[in-house]
């Protein structure tokens, strides 16, 4: 990879919006002034991202008397000023996302998941066991907490994020500038109440295997 290489992508990086319906009006401000700086951006600078990444925190998160779903309808709002900010828009599918902890339905928390993943003693490899195993009943229900983060990738047509991956891990790959880019997104916020495994695992080798590297094994330039 090289920085010639790399000075030709040009990505915008955003997070932790924290969609709410209670902060609707603030959310708005927030959106406006940042489509304006956007807009003024390009104008003044002529910089258009050929990639947009969000890495995590898309909506506030379960609380009481406010769905999941209607938190995601504000975040659509939101990733859609975003892109048509600019000229031409931003297409969806160059868009990529992955979730944070807040993105998490905190209602499908229970007692025992928290107790297992909190254990002084987990290894790292038990871990792994259990995501290896696709059909684990103790997997599926740790999966079960991004649901509404799962049906948000679908309804938003990001299907290039793979919303049908068990462990929510993609990879893509497209043609920038005549040079091949391969991007991998993977996803540590299922372990939320495991602070010390979810660290262990954004930076473990032992997560390579999850990721479909069928699209990435021959790239020019590859963004993780």
């Amino acid at each position: 990879m090289t920085d010639q290489n790399v000075s030709q992508t040009d990505r915008l990086h955003l997070s932790d919006f924290h969609g709410r319906e209670r902060d609707g009006w603030d959310s708005r401000q927030i959106t406006d002034a940042l489509v304006c700086d956007l807009k003024q951006m390009q104008i003044e600078h002529g910089l258009r991202p050929d990639l947009i990444f969000f890495t995590g925190d898309l909506v506030f998160g379960a609380v009481s008397g406010e769905s999941m779903d209607d938190q995601y309808l504000l975040v659509r709002d939101f990733l859609d000023a975003i892109r048509k900010a600019f000229i031409p828009e931003i297409p969806i599918r160059s868009l990529y996302l992955v979730p944070g902890n807040h993105d998490v339905d905190r209602n499908e928390i229970t007692p025992d998941q928290t107790a297992w993943i909190r254990q002084p003693n987990l290894k790292l490899d038990d871990v792994i066991t259990m995501m290896r195993d696709e059909k684990n009943k103790q997997w599926q229900r740790f999966m079960e907490r991004l649901l509404n983060y799962r049906n948000f990738l679908t309804s938003y047509n990001l299907l290039h994020l793979l919303p049908g991956n068990p462990h929510l891990i993609w990879t893509d790959a497209l043609e920038i500038h005549n040079t091949r880019v391969g991007i991998a997104g993977l996803n540590s916020a299922w372990s939320l109440g495991g602070f010390k495994i979810a660290l262990r695992l954004a930076g473990s080798p032992e997560m390579l295997p999850y990721i479909p590297a069928k699209k990435i094994k021959f790239l020019s330039i590859k963004l993780t």
